[in-house]
């Protein structure tokens, strides 16, 4: 399967034309109690991509791999600012084949994206993989196939470590931008293609290509409900295959979505793929509010 193919398989081209249509208007209630992340929380009624993206919050920070100096985010504006000087600095790394930058800048974007346990998940990977000299082969593979046009089953088994934590990796990592597929994103995607199904093709809620599972259970991440018939997420259980194939297929519809219609015109074209998911995210932290 490749980019062409898979753009034109019927339920894809119906509910990739339906998608650039729904986002124009999407209406959702933006609701988060304050945390770590999302400081005096946000209670916001939207209408429309722009204006979701508009209360984007991530309260976070991570060291400058360079010169150890802070780096900030909090709205979509520095957010985007501090992705952008995070990819920059992981493609000179990788430009370099120097694994010790390389490692450096994961561990700044694992501390930007929240890690909580630095023993635990990609933390303990990375700097093995540093160790043995692996690193930079390892991302430079994974990097060609989330930059690829074509779905290798064999290709995506050198894919072998994916979560939260190493999504964000594989998309900053990428010149041609993969989205952070986390649970949020994918919740998000599966409500739009249950909303879809249920205005427009039930068949399409099985549809294969339009799969996109949820990397967790969490609470008000697992089903949407429309007109009182609850469409169940399809669960993500560390599936590394699973989980390439469904960013890859999610990446292929935003730029497909993006070429239809002309989402966020405020932001630069390099910026677009991001925005597109930080809206998914925002959305996906309580799907109820796209059962409207």
């Amino acid at each position: 399967m490749n980019k062409e193919l898979f753009g034109n398989i019927e339920y894809v081209v119906k509910f990739t034309d339906w998608l650039s249509e729904e986002l124009l208007n999407v209406r959702a209630h933006i609701k988060f109690k304050s945390s770590k992340f999302v400081k005096g929380g946000i209670d916001a009624n939207c209408c429309g991509v722009d204006e979701v993206l508009s209360h984007y919050q991530w309260n976070s920070f991570c060291k400058n791999p360079v010169d150890d100096s802070a780096m900030f985010s909090s709205d979509w504006v520095s957010t985007k600012e501090l992705l952008n000087k995070l990819s920059d600095k992981i493609i000179f790394a990788m430009d370099d084949c120097d694994n010790d930058k390389i490692a450096k800048v994961c561990h700044s974007i694992l501390q930007w994206g929240g890690n909580r346990n630095k023993k635990v998940g990609a933390t303990p990977v990375i700097d093995h993989l540093r160790q043995t000299g692996e690193l930079y082969t390892y991302i430079k593979n994974c990097r060609e196939i989330f930059e690829g046009n074509k779905l290798d089953k064999d290709k995506l088994k050198l894919v072998k470590h994916t979560g939260s934590m190493w999504t964000k990796i594989y998309a900053l990592s990428s010149r041609s931008v993969a989205p952070i597929y986390d649970s949020r994103v994918a919740a998000a995607a599966s409500s739009f293609v249950a909303k879809f199904a249920h205005n427009v093709d039930m068949k399409a809620w099985q549809c294969t290509e339009l799969r996109f599972p949820v990397p967790s259970q969490q609470r008000g991440r697992t089903s949407i409900t429309l007109d009182g018939e609850e469409f169940k997420f399809p669960h993500l259980k560390n599936n590394e295959i699973e989980w390439t194939d469904a960013t890859m297929r999610l990446s292929w519809i935003m730029d497909k979505v993006l070429s239809q219609v002309p989402l966020f015109p405020n932001e630069k074209k390099c910026d677009k793929k991001h925005a597109f998911e930080a809206v998914f995210f925002m959305l996906g932290y309580n799907t109820a509010s796209l059962s409207q």
